[in-house]
């Protein structure tokens, strides 16, 4: 592969202004620069084309190629430019539908996505069908419900089906002040149990967890929000994710790549939370904690289409960011 397309939603609108929540920026250009960073060490790749609004700042890299969009240039007329053999890898977040809206908008134009399959993408963008669906396979996962199945008297969050990381979480205790259309908003029962992810590559039915994380998460009246990562800081819970990371990715082939897994303890068990079938924040922090090797592996996988499935983690510190 001697060139590659790197996509990220919110950094590539076509108009800022019209964004208002501006702080998300900052933690997008820093997961965009770190790929792409690490991927320009690659001997197998000329040019990494990043496509990103003209008013962010940009990295002065050789390899590096950017594509500026602009209230006057559109996201689309760039991508019109490429000839569609060149392939993408897609960061875009779950609210809304963005990312698969994004992602078989690309399909039509003939491009080659680097990410998972769309069906896989379709049922982890949906909270609700990411329950129903690891619960075929018994995979522990937090239960969605609908008003009429939590009990009285019990705390219970309430959250956009469709939505990406900790966007609009509110904590409640009494029915009646939940305003909430069934169709949009999930129901779950609030857990005070650690809550963290892991960061697992996978293909066709393999898995390899390089990174155990632990989640900062903030409260603030009624809502919860997470505010940062400690990666690696939940090394010791390891197997427990290996085993969930063996199990996802088996029962679901079509997952490939990077994918990040956010999971809560409840009643002394992990259960799985949301599925993010592309690139994390929790990538910013995998040199740090776990070295360049981990660091290789997943460049490997994507520039030469390489999966060791021999490949161990070597963890070395944890690593504190804040988002």
């Amino acid at each position: 592969m001697k060139e590659l397309i790197l996509i990220e939603y919110f950094t590539a609108l076509q108009n800022l202004a019209l964004f208002e929540k501006k702080t998300i920026f900052s933690e997008a250009m820093k997961l965009v620069d770190e790929i792409s960073l690490n991927f320009i060490k690659s001997n197998k790749l000329n040019k990494i084309h990043v496509i990103r609004n003209n008013k962010l700042q940009r990295l002065k890299k050789k390899k590096l190629v950017y594509s500026l969009t602009s209230p006057e240039i559109s996201l689309n007329k760039i991508l019109n430019s490429f000839k569609n053999n060149v392939k993408i890898i897609l960061i875009a977040p779950e609210t809304g539908k963005v990312f698969i809206n994004l992602f078989e908008n690309l399909k039509k134009k003939g491009f080659t996505l680097l990410n998972s399959d769309l069906i896989n993408i379709k049922n982890f963008s949906s909270k609700k069908k990411t329950f129903l669906e690891l619960n075929k396979f018994l995979i522990p996962s937090l239960e969605t419900k609908k008003i009429s199945m939590l009990k009285n008297n019990v705390t219970f969050i309430s959250k956009p089906d469709y939505g990406a990381g900790s966007e609009d979480i509110i904590v409640l205790k009494n029915h009646k002040k939940l305003r909430q259309k069934e169709k949009s908003t999930v129901l779950q029962e609030y857990s005070s149990g650690k809550k963290g992810s892991f960061s697992m590559l996978t293909l066709n039915g393999m898995s390899i967890v390089i990174a155990c994380n632990k989640q900062l998460i903030s409260f603030k009246g009624n809502k919860i929000k997470q505010i940062g990562i400690i990666v690696g800081g939940y090394e010791n819970f390891r197997k427990i994710f290996e085993n969930l990371a063996n199990k996802i990715s088996i029962n679901f082939k079509g997952l490939k790549g990077f994918i990040g897994v956010d999971v809560i303890e409840s009643e002394n068990k992990w259960n799985v939370l949301e599925i993010n079938s592309r690139f994390t924040s929790a990538y910013i922090g995998i040199e740090s904690s776990y070295g360049k090797n981990a660091i290789d592996f997943i460049t490997s996988f994507y520039v030469n289409e390489n999966f060791n499935k021999n490949f161990k983690p070597n963890f070395l510190k944890e690593t504190k960011f804040y988002f």
